[in-house]
C-alpha cells in the first residue's frame, strides 16, 4: 500500500529528525551572520554586484525608512471604491512610494526605458484529487510572480489600472 509506505518513510525521517541535538556554536554562528548583515556591503556577490562592484561604491551609510501603519479597513475601502483587489492597491502604494523617494533623492533613473519589477508569491489551488489525498492535503501550490510597478506612469489612478490589468492577466 502507497499510503503505508509513505508513513513508514515519514516516521523515519522524524526519528531522523529527532535525532538532531541542537548546535549551539552553529546557532551562534548562524545569529551573527544575520545580525551583522545591515553592516556589510552586499549580502552576497550576486551575478549584479560583482559585475557592478567596481562601479557601486558603498558609503557605509544605509537609511532606515519606516512607513505609517495603514489599516486593512483603508486598503478595503480603496479597493471597493477602485474596484480592484487589496494586493493591486499595496502594490500601487509601493510604486507611489518608490517614485516618491526617488523624487525626493534627485533620482532621475525613472525614464520610459527603465521597468521596476517586484516578486510577488502567487498562490494556485489545489485539485479536489489533491486535497483529498492525505499525502498531499496540507501542500502548497505556489510560486513567486515578477510585476511591473509601471512607474513610467505618473498618474496613480492610471498606474493602479495598469497594476490591476497585469494581475488580472496572470489570474
Amino acid at each position: 500500500n502507497g499510503l503505508t509506505l509513505q508513513s513508514k518513510t515519514l516516521s523515519k525521517m522524524m526519528k531522523k529528525t529527532r535525532k538532531k541535538k541542537p548546535n549551539l556554536l552553529a546557532y551562534l554562528r548562524d545569529l551573527v551572520r544575520i545580525l551583522s548583515l545591515p553592516l556589510t556591503s552586499f549580502d552576497s556577490q550576486i551575478m549584479f554586484t560583482k559585475q557592478h562592484s567596481k562601479d557601486v561604491l558603498y558609503s557605509g551609510h544605509r537609511e532606515l525608512v519606516v512607513f505609517p501603519e495603514v489599516s486593512l479597513e483603508l486598503c478595503k475601502k480603496l479597493k471597493n471604491k477602485s474596484g480592484c483587489s487589496v494586493n493591486d492597491i499595496l502594490l500601487c502604494a509601493i510604486s507611489q512610494a518608490i517614485l516618491d523617494y526617488c523624487e525626493s533623492q534627485n533620482c532621475e533613473v525613472i525614464g520610459p526605458n527603465v521597468h521596476c519589477r517586484v516578486l510577488m508569491p502567487a498562490g494556485f489551488p489545489r485539485t479536489e484529487k489533491e486535497r483529498s489525498d492525505k499525502s498531499t492535503a496540507l501542500g502548497n501550490r505556489s510560486a513567486m510572480v515578477s510585476l511591473p510597478l509601471h512607474l513610467n506612469e505618473k498618474d496613480i489612478l492610471e498606474r493602479l489600472k495598469k497594476i490591476q490589468v497585469t494581475t488580472v492577466a496572470l489570474k
